[in-house]
């Protein structure tokens, strides 16, 4: 179930930049730290009061970074302090409200109460002499988690890595501008990096599921000790030399200077620049990580708000009954707008009335020409018009074609390797961006290769400083050298099909990828070298078979589809199918005079397996490689109107159930489930706009048990003070 995050203008409690324009003039710390406001509501146990304050500091910062945008929508000076003021006086009323409706939820849960009994909000949000206040703050986040303190840790140190970021950045800005000051350019050895590196593989964007907590990152080269006080002082990780590489510059006016030396230089001028506003690393650290923590407890409010939303079949019913009709109208009243609708779909927008057939969703697999092949092919055309020349050309450089795994992109490390009679090993080192089967490529083809008789490596996902190592030779792990490395490639690759040292033909390629999806079953084989000499659609396959009847290992549909865009990320190298949100949209055909929107030969294959229906497949060649095309959606639907499932009601009461739904991949994906998630957020939107509002109202009630008070003395000669 996805939730959106409601927004409840709380920018001004996040991180502010380090760099704000600095509008007022009046900057003395003391003067600064004045109290502008105070909100105040009794602490839970009915012990005394909790109290928060927002200094003029707070205010000229909210002023500083907001002034210029507020003003280009025509406030005025006065209107922009009270908006400002205004909106950090919400901030603070409504993380009151939800650190309270935490504090009840958990006292009413005997299985939480010990987390919060005998505690109240002047504990958890200003900590104690032996606590700051964003540990306690993560008391209050911890019994979300599954584990005892997983998500408490996740979203610490979610926020840790965030706030690291910035300061490392503007730590780096800084570098760069003292560099320019000295007059060091870096240009050049930017440029030649930019050539012997590679760009890194697109991968795959992971689900809510499967995402992972966040660690703190620790500099590589910093020692145990230094690692220690960094997790006890993660501001101390930003500030670190350990990582640096000891450059050195020549300069014409100040001699020789290292990368050290300017990184430090670059870091004084990050702590005068907080210390101009007050601050010191530390205290910028602590107070942004406890506005970041504060915005968790918002969300966590938001989720706890949610157990009062429900879905009934008859909103479900009438929602869906209001979009077929404007979907109808929208289609009667202008039926070209048909496919534009179709190429813009969501979770949140899809078309359910379907005036035209033929249309449907594909996916794709290109496995191209490299650079060579296709300037040759380009060669060859540009120098004879004739056809058959041509196709015949091409056909070989199709045969040519060598398909690997492209995902295997490495850390920078080395491979050790011990040659018969040579007690000493050797080393090949890889780059960052070397592919495992070039890295093992490389070993087969070392001096005396054929008499290795070990290889050392890391394993994948290893331990710091934990190696393989394998024996080669009669008797040992492996017999020869490339049993040995095709065995490291699938340790390494996690696959259990290994094309050679990372390579295969299109031929092996596309054999495996029918043993794994399911074989052809409504034509006969057609070799795949003949598919090459013709431009039309051949070896077409089904490879969701369980409606012929044909068993499969793949659990459903989405579980099919789910692999296939695996073997997207594995194998492609078209661009435009990477974490696309909509695939790519076929057309029943091209009008006389018109062009093809896509390569004509995928867009007939489209075509084809469109017409064949969900799960069929082809593979085709034209003047970029192979495309291997498979059907995910065809939209030749009876009476032109999608409607919602069977099983709507079942699937509801699922829905309903929040967190707590057994759904999968292809139940979520269903329209029932895309139309519930629309009026799920739309009420729960309501619910939580309703409550702040609630709560609003008892911060000017009179009864005293909340209150905001405004310092008005601060506001003598605000505006001579801020707008000057």
């Amino acid at each position: 179930m996805k939730r959106k995050l409601l927004s409840v203008l709380l920018v001004f409690v996040m991180v502010f930049g380090l760099t704000a324009c600095n509008l007022f003039t009046v900057n003395e710390k003391k003067d600064m730290e004045r109290i502008v406001a105070t909100v105040s509501s009794p602490n839970e146990n009915g012990e005394g009061t909790y109290e928060d304050t927002i200094t003029k500091r707070e205010l000229a910062n909210g002023i500083a970074n907001y002034a210029s945008t507020l003003s280009s929508y025509g406030y005025s000076n006065e209107d922009i302090i009270d908006y400002v003021l205004n909106n950090l006086v919400k901030a603070r009323m409504y993380i009151q409200e939800g650190a309270r409706y935490i504090i009840n939820y958990m006292l009413a849960d005997d299985s939480l109460k010990s987390n919060v009994a005998g505690k109240d909000m002047n504990y958890f949000m200003k900590g104690t002499e032996e606590e700051p206040a964003y540990k306690t703050i993560q008391v209050l986040l911890a019994d979300y988690s599954e584990t005892e303190d997983g998500l408490r840790n996740a979203l610490y140190n979610a926020a840790v890595n965030s706030i690291v970021e910035s300061i490392t950045s503007s730590i780096d800005s800084n570098v760069e501008t003292i560099k320019a000051s000295y007059g060091i350019d870096t240009d050049e050895e930017e440029e030649e990096e930019e050539e012997t590196e590679k760009e890194p593989r697109a991968t795959r964007t992971k689900t809510e599921e499967e995402k992972e907590p966040v660690v703190i990152e620790l500099p590589e080269n910093a020692t145990d000790a230094e690692k220690v006080a960094m997790l006890e002082k993660p501001w101390e990780i930003a500030l670190s030399l350990a990582d640096v590489e000891d450059v050195s510059y020549e300069t014409s006016a100040y001699g020789t200077l290292t990368e050290k030396e300017i990184r430090k230089r670059a870091i004084k001028k990050l702590k005068i620049t907080l210390e101009s506003n007050d601050y010191t690393v530390e205290s910028y650290f602590v107070e942004q990580l406890e506005n970041s923590l504060e915005y968790a407890i918002l969300d966590r409010y938001q989720v706890l708000l949610e157990g009062s939303v429900n879905v009934t079949l008859e909103e479900l019913q009438q929602n869906y009954d209001a979009l077929l009709k404007q979907d109808i109208q929208a289609g009667e009243a202008d039926p070209s707008n048909y496919p534009t609708r179709l190429e813009s779909v969501s979770d949140s927008t899809f078309v359910l009335y379907h005036p035209m057939t033929g249309y449907g969703y594909v996916k794709h697999i290109l496995l191209q020409f490299d650079d060579v092949q296709a300037h040759e092919l380009k060669v060859k055309q540009a120098s004879t018009s004739v056809v058959s020349d041509i196709e015949t050309f091409r056909a070989q450089l199709l045969g040519n074609i060598a398909v690997r795994d492209l995902t295997e992109y490495q850390e920078k490390g080395e491979i050790k390797y011990v040659v018969a009679g040579d007690a000493e090993a050797k080393t090949l080192s890889y780059k960052q961006y070397d592919v495992i089967s070039e890295t093992l490529e490389a070993l087969a083809k070392v001096e005396n290769a054929a008499s290795i008789t070990s290889i050392t490596y890391t394993a994948k996902d290893a331990e710091e400083g934990e190696t393989v190592t394998v024996t080669v030779g009669a008797g040992a792990d492996y017999a020869t050298l490339s049993e040995a490395i095709a065995a490291i490639a699938k340790a390494q690759t996690g696959s259990d099909y290994y094309l050679g040292y990372g390579e295969a033909t299109v031929t092996e390629f596309y054999n495996y990828f029918k043993s794994v999806f399911g074989s052809t079953d409504l034509n006969a084989e057609v070799a795949l070298s003949e598919a090459a000499k013709q431009d039309s659609v051949s070896d077409i396959g089904k490879v969701y078979q369980v409606a012929h009847g044909a068993t499969t290992e793949f659990a459903s549909y989405s579980d099919l589809i789910d692999t296939f865009i695996d073997w997207i990320f594995m194998f492609n190298e078209d661009p435009g199918m990477f974490n696309n949100t909509t695939d790519y949209l076929s057309k029943p055909g091209v009008d006389l005079g018109q062009t093809e929107t896509f390569v004509k030969e995928f867009a007939e294959a489209s075509r084809t397996v469109v017409a064949l229906g969900e799960g069929a497949y082809t593979i085709i060649p034209s003047d970029y490689g192979y495309h291997l095309v498979i059907c995910t959606d065809a939209l030749n639907i009876d009476g032109g109107v999608t409607k919602l499932e069977d099983n709507a009601e079942a699937l509801l009461a699922e829905l309903n159930k929040g967190s707590d739904a057994d759904l999968s991949l292809e139940q979520k994906a269903t329209l029932t489930a895309k139309i519930f998630n629309i009026i799920y957020d739309t009420k729960l939107n309501a619910v939580y706009n309703t409550e702040l509002a609630e709560k609003e109202k008892l911060y000017e009630a009179e009864d005293g048990t909340r209150k905001v008070v405004i310092n008005n003395k601060v506001f003598e000669n605000i505006i001579d003070e801020y707008f000057a």
